[in-house]
């Protein structure tokens, strides 16, 4: 997403070597191995094959993604540490780290860890930032701290790093941890946030989390404006105090979702607290933030308690919120964001899939420059080349708003203030994992190619053709685009 930060995957190449994390027979335990080739003259040569098995102490691993940095592997996942006072199985994310100097023969340096399932991670300014979700059980005594308190390669993570917001949903940790490359035989630094976030956006300077307001802050409002008791209510857990200032922020008039950002700045693997702060509604994914010049952009979807309705918004901040358009697309949901420097494109869906475009230069005065309206929507966007901009997606009724098949799209935005859907192609697929995970597409615009896997019902007839056979079925399709023809298919490979 963010150039000089790279994200982990199961498949990489640095231009001269590949690197296969490949499944293994047992995919209950999801243990696998990593395979390197080299690349030369057109053929594939095996360099090593590393086995990577569940831990001594573990029934279960999963290896989750790795990256490559000049000659360091790093690979990341999560397992199930047996604590043998009382038996059970906590979620331990670890990252193991090998010497590739010599791809014959990789050797292993050292493996962190910390509590929890792995949740994401990220390298940049060579520094391993690595985070995870840990909820602890709220049975232990006090005295148990190394029980609800995270650990890092079995310590206690201090106090002074621990963050706690003023409102909180639930006994969930994020945690946080830096690994130096140069140095990675411990933490750099760590961060433990008594939070659950939705969202995760980690630019070259920051990492943000967005955690959603508990919903039940505004149902206790109403129960008790109606006088109910906690008894009565059932929601013995919500102080008085708590709802009262509840009680007074939704009476003036704050009667709708919103949304905590953190903020925590990075350097050199250094993470320090930076601040947080309210905003309206919940991010759809991490492309729905960018920061730029300063300043973090974020789109959102907003719901109004009252009347159940949705709308979208765009806010800017840089200390504090500087711009903003609220209440956008009444009744419809953000789908995709892509932020490209001054400009933001983003579609919203109910029946149609209206496509906004906003210069956001002038970061106190954002402005809707154009807006269109098509069938269906576009699920992720992605830059093509200079002035064209590349959307995955579905077509709809618009009608009724019900989904039909994958589509591509592609888009003019050489004239932001006209945006122009110059192609479109209905595929005869039902679903495309790639919407969502944006690892699992390729788009170059360099080397025009678009690829990616889309599910689908592949129909057959026996030799008499009175047969008819469906078989469910993954189908790789690698595109081209062309100004004259449009979307041109050079492979549709049954997998």
């Amino acid at each position: 997403q963010e150039e000089g930060v790279s994200e982990g995957n199961i498949f990489l190449t640095d231009g001269k070597y590949l690197y296969i994390m490949k499944k293994s027979g047992d995919v209950y335990s999801r243990t696998r191995s990593l395979v390197i080739y080299a690349a030369e003259n057109g053929v594939l040569t095996k360099c090593c094959e590393i086995p990577l098995d569940k831990t001594d102490d573990s029934d279960y691993i999963s290896y989750e993604a790795m990256y490559v940095e000049k000659d360091m592997l790093v690979l990341i996942g999560y397992t199930n540490k047996k604590c043998y006072d009382d038996y059970s199985e906590k979620p331990v994310t670890f990252g193991m780290f090998y010497d590739i100097s010599d791809r014959m023969a990789p050797e292993k340096i050292n493996t962190v860890t910390q509590s929890g399932y792995y949740e994401s991670s990220r390298i940049t300014d060579g520094v391993l930032y690595l985070v995870s979700s840990y909820t602890p059980s709220s049975s232990y005594r006090q005295d148990e701290y190394e029980k609800y308190i995270p650990l890092y390669n079995d310590m206690l993570v201090e106090e002074e790093n621990i963050y706690c917001p003023e409102y909180i949903s639930g006994n969930i940790y994020t945690v946080v941890g830096s690994v130096d490359l140069a140095k990675p035989m411990t933490y750099k630094d760590t961060e433990a946030v008594v939070a659950d976030p939705d969202n995760m956006y980690v630019s070259q300077n920051a990492i943000y989390f967005l955690a959603s307001e508990p919903w039940y802050l505004y149902n206790t409002w109403q129960l008790y404006d109606m006088g109910a008791s906690a008894d009565e209510s059932g929601v013995k857990y919500v102080l008085d105090e708590l709802v009262g200032k509840v009680v007074n922020k939704l009476k003036a008039g704050d009667e709708k979702t919103k949304s905590t950002l953190m903020k925590f700045t990075i350097d050199k693997g250094s993470i320090e607290y930076a601040g947080e702060t309210k905003v309206y509604g919940s991010a759809d994914s991490q492309f729905s933030f960018s920061e730029h010049n300063g300043y973090l952009r974020l789109v959102t979807t907003t719901m109004d308690y009252e009347s159940g309705e949705r709308s979208c918004g765009l806010y800017i901040f840089d200390d504090d919120l500087v711009g903003e358009i609220d209440g956008l697309a009444d009744g419809e949901s953000v789908k995709s964001v892509r932020f490209l420097g001054d400009m933001v494109y983003f579609v919203t869906f109910r029946n149609t899939d209206p496509l906004f475009a906003v210069d956001i230069s002038v970061p106190d005065k954002p402005v809707i420059v154009d807006e269109i309206k098509l069938p269906g929507f576009s699920e992720y966007l992605h830059p093509y080349g200079e002035g064209l901009l590349f959307g995955l997606g579905y077509e709809a009724d618009e009608s009724n708003g019900s989904l039909q098949n994958v589509k591509m799209s592609m888009f003019d935005i050489s004239n932001p203030a006209d945006i122009e859907e110059v192609d479109r192609m209905q595929l005869d697929a039902y679903y495309s994992g790639a919407m969502y995970e944006h690892r699992a597409i390729l788009v170059n615009a360099d080397r025009n190619l678009i690829g990616f896997v889309t599910e689908e019902n592949i129909i057959s007839t026996d030799d008499t053709g009175a047969n008819i056979t469906g078989e469910l079925a993954q189908v790789y399709r690698l595109y081209s685009y062309d100004a004259e023809d449009g979307f041109v298919q050079h492979i549709e490979c049954v997998l």
